[in-house]
């Protein structure tokens, strides 16, 4: 509905501002009193904290994000991709060449030339992540991993982490050219945790999936139950001992 609050005392209460005349998707603040909105169809920035606000971008295609570039360059994305260079006064609207029409759902960037966006097909069907380095004149799809990627971001200007679909998370230190991945899964689906004593406990769930840890849930490793139905309850009595 476009409402907006805002804190002066870390979170512990709230105030309203000045509602926004349009709704919004996202909000990114450059400075205490300076912010920006984007939505469908437009930009808002504020300079006196939401008191007043001031359109600065229009755009015929819905905005979903906004991320800071740069001490000047801001990117917002959605349906196309909007750039400033100026500090959000102004912003150009074009879409990279090298990216299929679909839904940017994210960005985040290094610097001014390098940034990630994440994507989807439709509300259920993410694509792939698309990989800017001459600061969205063009783009090409990387691929963290064989599991969809719904997030991106960058710990500085050359280390990111993705995370995306069945818990899958990986790491890039050369601004997303390149990704390895971060810990193990295990697979299957798992709906019930039992400990057996000591550093040893169970997990089960559908279709007879069950694992072990021996070291306090650290590494697990498969179990081989005499089933394939779901398993719904544990009981352990010791590190060797257990029914399902």
């Amino acid at each position: 509905g476009g409402r907006v609050l805002a804190t002066a005392d870390g979170g512990r209460s709230f105030s309203r501002r000045t509602t926004l005349p349009g709704n919004a998707n996202d909000l990114l603040c450059t400075g205490a009193l300076t912010c920006f909105t984007a939505g469908v169809g437009n930009i808002q920035r504020t300079d006196d904290g939401g008191v007043s606000w001031t359109q600065v971008s229009t755009s015929p295609y819905p905005l979903n994000r906004l991320a800071t570039a740069g001490p000047l360059t801001m990117y917002a994305v959605g349906y196309t991709v909007a750039k400033s260079t100026d500090g959000g006064q102004t912003w150009d609207t074009s879409f990279p060449s090298g990216v299929p029409a679909r839904e940017l759902t994210g960005i985040s960037c290094g610097d001014e030339f390098h940034c990630l966006m994440t994507t989807r097909d439709n509300p259920t069907q993410f694509g792939p992540l698309y990989r800017t380095v001459d600061g969205g004149v063009t783009a090409t799809a990387v691929t963290p991993s064989t599991d969809p990627t719904f997030a991106v971001a960058f710990a500085d200007s050359t280390r990111v982490i993705a995370a995306g679909g069945v818990g899958s998370a990986e790491v890039s230190n050369d601004a997303g050219a390149t990704w390895s991945s971060v810990g193990s899964r295990t697979a299957g689906s798992f709906g019930i945790l039992t400990a057996a004593g000591g550093d040893v406990a169970y997990s089960g769930g559908a279709q007879g999936a069950l694992i072990r840890t021996k070291d306090g849930g650290q590494t697990w490793l498969n179990v081989s139950p005499p089933t394939d139905s779901d398993i719904t309850s544990l009981a352990g009595w010791g590190s060797s001992r257990w029914a399902a």
